[in-house]
């Protein structure tokens, strides 16, 4: 479990009741921009058994 949306700003702004809360909230969508992929390197062989 996530935790709870407590500002009340937000709460006030989306229409949730005092007595209620969220926990769990879930985002969709997409970015504006997709961010550039990190660099990938070789694995690093530190030990052969």
């Amino acid at each position: 479990m996530g935790t709870p949306v407590r500002d009340p700003e937000i709460l006030k702004e989306k229409g949730i009741p005092e007595d209620c809360e969220i926990v769990a909230p879930i985002i969709v969508g997409y970015p504006t921009d997709i961010p550039v992929a990190s660099e990938r390197h070789d694995p690093v062989i530190v030990k052969v058994v």
